[in-house]
């Protein structure tokens, strides 16, 4: 990849008290730091090839710059700036830190080997993973079959519950943070990376992080993300395990949370996925939080658990007798076949519901289909819902529990999909026009607006009342709606 312009340059030494690092190449960039591949090796040693080792850098992109004098080094501004630095520094430890302590936890996390501060920043070694991501690899085979997508994502599954049972949350799982390796049984092995933005809850509901990361990936990212992450919410992780197995089922990116209907997921799901699949990632894709599983151990199980290895197992005595047992279905079918060919042919049409396709929705198969119809046969006309206005009376409110009432009229089309609406402060008489997204009993609602930028974000609960947040500029108020 085209090395970013803050980049150490290859040949670049790095060392801390026991290892010299010579840089090799770039594998990635963020926000918070750059990570090289470099060539590792004792120091004091005459060991010249060393190992390929995958090196972090601190390297806050906003507010860093390198050293003039010195490649090697990174300063900083002054003030504000200063403070951001030392303060998400601290975070990148913590990072390593948390992963070097589950070292061993999972083979399918990346491990860390040492953390260590030089040229003014910081540093953690990780394994070096040769593969391409899930995201190349699923691009390659333009999807994966139920079989293959389980077989990779079920250990990470797991894996992934037991970060949960240790009040860890990744944050950023996606295919391009999911590398796939070789085990040592020469089967595919995917490996977690990228724990920039991962949070550990304290029991007392306390963040370890001090910087806020708002870091998130559209089509992977729930609702709840984009508001920011306080609590420990396991089901944020499930969401974006869900939709990276649906990425590499459908081959294709899913849209963002408001977007992803039930609707969505059964047509981008191909028509050979199981009812028990399709039922678990349904769940999982929620919109609201407590609606999905609730952690990824939860998840896991609710998976389905036959064995997939591509592997033919060996016929004992019970799997002859299922295969006789199969072969005499088959000639019941066979019998009831032919007997039903005699009867005279009748053809009876099912209703269909066609809905608006997403431009995500992946098409499986285009040719053309004819249903032909007996006239006693014809099937009911169905009525779809009518359009309905909402006028909503609420209020905002921030943490202290002042109030601002607000009204809020809105339109759903025939779908029950959000349109246009028209927000009203009644306590400082603002008005403004915002364009509405969501279906049924959830939208968002956003302004444009440069000078009166506002995103509002609710669900209902059924019985007519609507809550979520709304958001202007760095302010966060609780939104509460009565229809």
């Amino acid at each position: 990849m085209p090395s970013p312009p803050h980049a150490l340059p290859n040949g670049t030494v790095i060392c801390s008290a026991t290892t010299r690092y010579v840089v090799e190449g770039v594998l990635g960039t963020g926000g918070f730091g750059i990570t090289y591949i470099t060539r590792a090796s004792a120091i004091g040693t005459a060991d010249a090839a060393g190992t390929h080792v995958a090196l972090k850098e601190f390297f806050l992109a906003a507010d860093c710059q390198r050293d003039s004098a010195s490649a090697d080094s990174t300063i900083v501004a002054v003030g504000a700036a200063k403070g951001r630095v030392s303060a998400a520094m601290d975070d990148f430890i913590a990072e390593a830190e948390r992963l070097k302590s589950i070292r061993g936890l999972s083979p399918n996390i990346v491990c860390v080997h040492e953390i260590f501060r030089a040229n003014a920043t910081a540093y953690f070694a990780m394994d070096y993973l040769a593969g391409p991501s899930l995201r190349d690899y699923i691009g390659s085979h333009h999807h994966l079959s139920e079989a293959e997508t389980l077989e990779l994502m079920r250990p990470l599954c797991d894996a992934v519950g037991k970060l949960h049972s240790r009040r860890i949350m990744h944050l950023d799982i996606k295919p391009g943070n999911i590398i796939v390796t070789t085990g040592r049984d020469n089967r595919p092995l995917p490996v977690l990376i990228d724990f920039g933005q991962s949070k550990h809850i304290a029991d007392n509901g306390t963040s370890t992080r001090t910087v806020a990361a708002a870091g998130l990936t559209e089509g992977y990212a729930p609702i709840e993300q984009y508001a920011g992450i306080s609590s420990f919410s396991p089901q944020t992780d499930v969401y974006a395990l869900a939709a990276t197995m649906l990425h590499a089922l459908s081959g294709t990116r899913p849209p963002k949370p408001t977007e992803l209907t039930p609707g969505y997921i059964s047509r981008a799901l191909p028509a050979d996925v199981t009812p028990q699949l399709r039922s678990t990632l349904t769940t999982a894709l929620q919109f609201q939080a407590s609606a999905r599983q609730s952690d990824a151990i939860e998840f896991a199980a609710a998976l389905p658990q036959a064995s997939i290895t591509g592997h033919s197992p060996k016929h004992s005595g019970r799997g002859i007798l299922w295969i006789l047992i199969a072969l005499l279905s088959l000639c019941a079918i066979a019998l009831s076949a032919s007997l039903l060919l005699r009867r005279p042919a009748r053809q009876i049409a099912a209703p269909i519901l066609e809905d608006d396709v997403p431009e995500q929705a992946t098409v499986t198969d285009k040719s053309p289909v004819v249903v032909t119809e007996s006239p006693e046969e014809t099937p009911p006309a169905i009525a779809l819902p009518t359009m309905h206005t909402y006028d909503f009376n609420g209020y905002f409110a921030d943490q202290t529990g002042q109030r601002w009432p607000v009204k809020i009229s809105a339109t759903t089309d025939n779908m029950g999909r959000w349109g246009k609406c028209t927000y009203t402060n009644i306590s400082y008489g603002i008005v403004l026009d915002l364009q509405g997204s969501g279906h049924d009993d959830r939208f968002i609602f956003h302004s444009d607006d440069k000078g009166a930028d506002l995103t509002i974000t609710v669900s209902s609960d059924g019985e007519g009342v609507w809550s979520g947040e709304a958001i202007s500029g760095s302010k966060k108020l609780e939104v509460v709606l009565y229809e």
